[in-house]
């Protein structure tokens, strides 16, 4: 409900000033993609301009996507919008077009060809599953403050942010995991909070005996 008014308030102060706003409430129980970090991130914003990707984060770009191309008249209703994106991504047009303005920018293009080149973690953990049986909740909160801890992010100000740094998801909601089984990767930039961050993400997954309900992603939009 408060992600809901929020949006009806900014989509209608908008049209107040003259101009065309569309919004869309997405889930945000979990995190979106399986990346949370830095470079992590930017890895995966390539792999979906490449036309790969997880299939949650590609759905979100593709849908805010298209509002924008609505609002513009390129497109005649989101789904057109929707279609016309997916080629562009899968044609390989978006990544050509974003190493164009990574080029015109003075960037090294090569961070894009290449990703391994982004900055790397020296040290990377993982933390395992306690239980066998289905990823019911992963906690977004949860894994957003355990990057901060890692170095993705600030304490104080002033405070060195890495860019290696970060939480890689390797289960989501939905999925079934055995005991053992690695649930994420810590990239580590600050080791002396690893303990805290490692339990933090532990925490974060809520494991149990049957699968949960499958629930949309974009939950409602707003013109």
């Amino acid at each position: 409900p408060e992600a809901r008014r929020l949006a009806e308030t900014l989509v209608r102060v908008g049209n107040r000033l003259g101009k065309k706003f569309a919004a869309l409430v997405t889930a945000m129980d979990q995190p979106l993609g399986r990346m949370a970090g830095n470079a992590l991130e930017v890895r995966q914003a390539i792999e979906v301009l490449r036309g790969e990707g997880p299939k949650d984060l590609r759905e979100v770009v593709l849908a805010l996507g298209a509002e924008l191309l609505v609002l513009v008249g390129e497109a005649a209703s989101p789904q057109a919008g929707q279609e016309k994106l997916a080629r562009l991504l899968d044609e390989g047009k978006a990544f050509a077009k974003f190493r164009e303005l990574v080029a015109a920018q003075g960037g090294d293009v090569r961070a894009v060809e290449e990703p391994e080149r982004l900055p790397r973690a020296a040290r990377v953990v993982e933390v395992l599953a306690p239980q066998s049986g289905y990823v019911q909740a992963l906690r977004a909160r949860a894994i957003g403050l355990a990057c901060g801890l890692l170095g993705a992010g600030r304490e104080v100000k002033g405070q060195r942010i890495d860019p290696a740094a970060g939480v890689e998801l390797l289960a989501k909601v939905g999925d079934a995991v055995e005991r053992g089984q690695p649930l994420a990767r810590l990239h580590v930039g600050r080791p002396d909070h690893l303990p805290e961050a490692r339990k933090m993400v532990e925490e974060a997954f809520v494991i149990g005996a049957t699968p949960p309900a499958p629930s949309p992603l974009i939950l409602d939009r707003i013109v």
